[in-house]
């Protein structure tokens, strides 16, 4: 019964409420806790989900990696290691059966909501004053069922809700409706509105698949910015249009958003969207592209093959690959290319970022560090332990020490390496273990 009432809790919008329902949780026996935590995975605000899948690791061993995507993706995830490991899986079944996101209406409720949608689509001026009072208060669980309903409605009847009930009904919503406006100053407020909600919880689906369709006509620099941090940490396809928006305006700090948020996000869709920002005269966008290129795992981006399977294999090669990169004049540019090569594994930009190790520059030698620690580990973490022994400045070698732990779990690091007090007898602990026939990774 107390995991049912938490359960119900989740479905509050508020960050606090549901990070106590975790902390509730720490206490119980497995069998409450981890379904209740998986819960939270699957449905709460981006900041729980992080906690709870935390706690989850905790409790389990498992990581999970899908709490910054959508809620399809997150419930695969779940289903996959119910499936696969030994999950409480009947009662994740049971409160799977009665879910506590978004509790149902009342029935009499949804009857209403239903009988005011019809009666405004019948276009009856005697009815459509009373289903607009119906329509006006509305409230969240109102919004879920919206949103099941929303694609049977006519397109004049959903820009009905956008612009009149869900405004009435909910600030974020006006917020929408204001980025309408042909005033700068307010569509920047809008903008801001969305953002400060996004930052209490996940902003609602109606809602970021309408911004989909405004934010592609916005030329407002500051208003992209803005919303793109709204969207930054979730990746639903909502939010994906817009960042594939982004990537496609003709303006170059817009482009470079849709960058980062391809690479956070590892978006493998924006392939030809990236490949195509591979021409831009711009060195920023050059090496946003490139980065985001390197982590979505699209091998097609080292050579720019096509995918068009009639073409001749001398007609598949592009002009602007990641390894064409490798001699362009810019240093950037080319560092950037190193390492998006190595990410996805190509032994000539794995070679590269190691002749990048012994570069005579310190702050060229940190920037392979950064770069090794990003690519496979089997392959990054032999590089840094070789690059650790030969490094002669102190603070690059405290940084691979650094990437090292973060990269090599607690029980396969050096087993003396506790005991190590000195910068010297660190690096000779790391450099003995790699020798070791029993190193793992």
């Amino acid at each position: 019964e107390s995991a049912m009432m938490l359960m119900k809790l989740l479905s509050e919008p508020s960050l606090s409420i549901q990070l106590a329902v975790l902390n509730a949780t720490t206490t119980w026996d497995d069998d409450l806790a981890i379904p209740l935590c998986l819960e939270a995975y699957r449905i709460a605000n981006i900041k729980t989900r992080q906690t709870a899948a935390t706690l989850l690791s905790q409790r389990t061993g498992l990581t999970l990696r899908e709490w910054r995507g959508s809620i399809d993706q997150r419930q695969a995830e779940i289903n996959a290691l119910a499936a696969t490991h030994s999950l409480k899986t009947n009662l994740l079944a049971s409160l799977q059966a009665n879910p506590a996101a978004n509790p149902p209406l009342d029935e009499l409720r949804a009857q209403e909501l239903n009988q005011a949608i019809d009666q405004l689509s019948d276009q009856d001026s005697d009815n459509d004053v009373a289903a607009a009072a119906r329509l006006n208060q509305l409230s969240p669980q109102d919004l879920v069922f919206l949103t099941k309903r929303f694609q049977d409605l006519s397109t004049v009847l959903r820009s009905r809700f956008y612009q009149e009930f869900l405004p009435a009904s909910f600030p974020v919503f006006a917020a929408l409706k204001q980025l309408d406006s042909g005033e700068l100053n307010i569509r920047r407020a809008a903008a801001h509105e969305l953002l400060h909600s996004s930052q209490q919880g996940t902003l609602p689906q109606l809602l970021t698949s309408q911004l989909a369709v405004k934010i592609p006509e916005e030329y407002d620099a500051l208003i992209w910015r803005t919303v793109m941090q709204a969207i930054s940490q979730e990746a639903p396809e909502s939010h994906r249009k817009i960042a594939q928006a982004a990537l496609q305006s003709p303006w170059p700090d817009i482009q470079i958003l849709g960058c980062q948020f391809t690479q956070r996000h590892h978006c493998a869709e924006f392939s030809s969207d990236l490949m195509r920002l591979f021409d831009s005269s711009e060195t920023s966008v050059l090496i946003a592209a490139i980065s985001a290129a390197g982590q979505i795992g699209n091998p097609l981006l080292i050579d720019g093959h096509t995918t068009d399977p009639s073409s001749r294999p001398w007609e598949q090669l592009q002009p602007h690959s990641l390894r064409s990169f490798l001699p362009h004049p810019h240093p950037q540019v080319r560092i950037a290319a190193m390492i998006a090569l190595a990410q996805l594994g190509d032994p000539q930009g794995q070679a590269e970022l190691l002749k990048l190790s012994y570069d005579a520059d310190s702050h060229v030698r940190k920037q392979a560090i950064a770069g090794m620690a990003s690519i496979s580990k089997s392959v990054s973490i032999p590089m840094l332990v070789r690059m650790l022994w030969t490094e002669r400045n102190d603070q690059l070698k405290q940084e691979i020490l650094t990437q090292l732990d973060t990269l090599v779990s607690q029980t396969h690091r050096p087993p003396t390496l506790d005991q190590a007090k000195t910068l010297q007898e660190k690096v000779d602990c790391w450099a003995n273990w790699l020798d070791s026939s029993a190193t793992q990774f």
